[in-house]
């Protein structure tokens, strides 16, 4: 009986049933575009790794998106700022990453980071980072 009061009561205001679940898009109006699919990262660098690309993403960017573009489907992606000894500092200190490149890709690594529409900013640096 109170379940078929609060259905009715929902109805009353207009709202149907399955409200959660999206604006439906109206005729003439285009279907939401589907989200791109994050890329796999890999959980470890890759081992002849003795430089990374560290990139300054822009504000909102996805740093693995990044890092597949940059290196590949499994790029290593890390923050810059975890664990370093002499972590990045300023306002753009949470958007730095870094990516460990083999040493055959690491000028077309930097290269793709550089022309990067996400990358504000892309230098080589030694790797591992100088942990404490």
């Amino acid at each position: 009986m109170l379940a078929a009061m609060l259905l009715g009561g929902l109805l009353a205001c207009g709202r149907p049933p399955a409200a959660g679940t999206g604006p439906t898009p109206t005729a003439g109006q285009p279907s939401p575009a589907p989200r791109q699919p994050v890329p796999l990262v890999s959980s470890r660098p890759p081992p002849t790794a003795r430089q990374a690309v560290s990139v300054q993403l822009k504000a909102g960017a996805d740093p693995n998106a990044v890092g597949a573009r940059v290196l590949g489907p499994n790029a290593f992606v890390v923050p810059a700022w975890r664990g370093a000894a002499n972590p990045p500092v300023g306002v753009a200190a949470r958007r730095t990453y870094l990516i460990p490149v083999p040493p055959e890709q690491e000028h077309a690594a930097l290269s793709r980071a550089q022309t990067d529409a996400d990358v504000e900013q892309a230098r080589l640096v030694p790797w591992p980072p100088d942990f404490p």
